[in-house]
């Protein structure tokens, strides 16, 4: 896992995320509103801390909108 991946899982981790480890190699991220985001446990994209902490934060704000 890299050093970025590994400080945005810890941040989401505080932010109320749950992360597991799958079988197939996976991590699964689970927040209490019901949402859920699977990530590589060694991702080859340079980029996927940012990718990750985008995603989770557009997740969370998601959740966070009231359902007409």
């Amino acid at each position: 896992m890299r050093g970025d991946q590994r400080s945005v899982l810890t941040a989401a981790i505080r932010r109320g995320w749950v992360a597991t480890n799958t079988r197939g190699g996976h991590i699964k991220l689970t927040h209490p509103s019901g949402a859920i985001y699977f990530t590589g446990r060694s991702p080859s994209d340079w980029r996927v801390g940012v990718k990750l902490d985008r995603d989770l934060r557009k997740l969370e704000a998601e959740r966070k909108q009231p359902t007409p």
